[in-house]
């Protein structure tokens, strides 16, 4: 796998710039869940996981049909199904899933690449996530996704912006594509109950 370029390329520098706040504030909203705190903080997360993931999904094949290496076999909504199945929460959702609806799936090529840009880019924070729930809860505690989404970060990462800067894209469409998901998940995390 190549190594990460000595500078981002341009259109890394516009995803990170136009989506910095929007990161931001999406970290807040999934620090509320409680994700360490308690299962049902745990399983909101997880929860939110699998509908992004899911709702990505067309996205997410159209990249690994240009760059195989970046596709996960099984999907990594699976491993959060299983996660979310060996949980003990009470049955029902956890978050407003009806307001994925209201998200239109992300049709050119640019909001595909932008699209798994935040995905991708979901799995370097997500290293000091499993390693919370692994001091903070008891090893019974499921965590099949974290640890496939982690276990090769540290090579996916410079992949996937290597393939990013070499994707034949429109930039504008890339940062609609990355902003749009990024404000799903805030709306889907936003919207949720307190945990109990």
């Amino acid at each position: 796998m190549p190594e990460p370029k000595s500078k981002p390329s341009q259109l890394h520098t516009e995803l990170r710039q136009a989506t910095r706040d929007l990161h931001q504030q999406l970290d807040q909203q999934i620090g509320q869940f409680g994700i360490t705190k308690s299962a049902a903080g745990y399983a909101r997360y997880l929860e939110l996981m699998q509908t992004l993931f899911e709702w990505a999904e067309p996205c997410i094949q159209h990249v690994t049909s240009s760059v195989p290496e970046l596709a996960f076999n099984p999907p990594l909504a699976q491993f959060i199904a299983q996660d979310r199945n060996q949980l003990d929460i009470p049955d029902g959702p956890l978050i407003p899933i009806d307001i994925i609806t209201q998200y239109p799936s992300p049709q050119t090529a640019g909001a595909h690449w932008g699209t798994v840009y935040v995905l991708e880019g979901s799995s370097m924070g997500a290293r000091f996530l499993l390693k919370a729930v692994r001091d903070h809860f008891p090893e019974d505690v499921p965590h099949h996704f974290l640890n496939t989404l982690t276990q090769d970060s540290q090579t996916r990462w410079p992949l996937f912006l290597e393939s990013l800067a070499n994707a034949d894209v429109n930039s504008t469409e890339t940062v609609e594509g990355a902003e749009l998901l990024f404000q799903l998940a805030i709306d889907l995390a936003g919207s949720a109950p307190p945990t109990p």
